[in-house]
């Protein structure tokens, strides 16, 4: 198990490739389909690459929350009824990139899953923002919490936010052939702009993989 990978490594995670003054908004795709592994954001990356026609590798613009669905059994998210979607968080400019995926048929793990109509979300800061899993480098044991939780204070602080960084389960997502270890993350008493400059850039990498990608509320995919 590993907490890098060649792909996205955590240079992502500072500097010029966060950009958290750039403003984001969240296109959102009503979804169907079968049911789709809990895990999937990797594959839905390529799908998407694949739909839209783009080599999307580089993209440091693009965050992928992921889809949305009912959990039907362990490790499985339903992708049948109301409310579910896929997220795609994006700067503005980029809108009309994304909103391509709308009548789309995704391929994700060997299920096939419908795109739908989009619609804009526009961010709002709030005081709480939760992560399902935040993936970053660390200097020491990965499977200490608080030598990850002093890892993802030293993120946030590099975006200039200050809060109170609170890590829930460890939890591992599949990168390729490579599994990655992170921990479900949250993060407390941020004023409104820190707020949104977390949603804007989120924290660590993979964020086109669903990491790192921050929402008001339960994160993404749980409900």
């Amino acid at each position: 198990m590993s907490n890098e990978h060649d792909d996205v490594a955590d240079s992502e995670a500072t500097g010029a490739a966060n950009r958290p003054e750039v403003p984001r908004v969240d296109v959102v795709f009503r979804v169907t389909g079968e049911r789709v592994a809990v895990d999937h954001g990797y594959a839905l990356f390529g799908a998407i690459a694949r739909a839209l026609g783009e080599d999307l590798h580089g993209a440091w613009w693009l965050a992928i929350a992921g889809l949305r669905g009912v959990q039907r059994s362990k490790g499985e998210l339903g992708l049948s009824g109301p409310g579910c979607e896929l997220r795609v968080r994006v700067p503005h400019e980029k809108v009309a990139t994304v909103v391509g995926l709308a009548g789309k048929e995704l391929e994700v793990r060997g299920r096939s899953v419908m795109v739908g109509v989009s619609r804009l979300w526009e961010l709002s800061p709030a005081r709480t923002l939760r992560a399902r899993i935040v993936t970053t480098k660390v200097k020491g044991e990965l499977s200490d919490a608080e030598v990850f939780r002093a890892a993802i204070t030293e993120r946030v602080k590099e975006l200039g936010v200050k809060a109170r960084v609170e890590l829930g389960e460890r939890r591992v997502v599949r990168i390729s052939e490579q599994l990655v270890a992170g921990y479900q993350c949250t993060l407390r008493d941020l004023s409104e702009g820190d707020s949104l400059k977390v949603l804007y850039a989120g924290v660590g990498g993979r964020r086109r993989f669903g990491c790192g990608v921050f929402m008001a509320g339960p994160p993404r995919g749980e409900e």
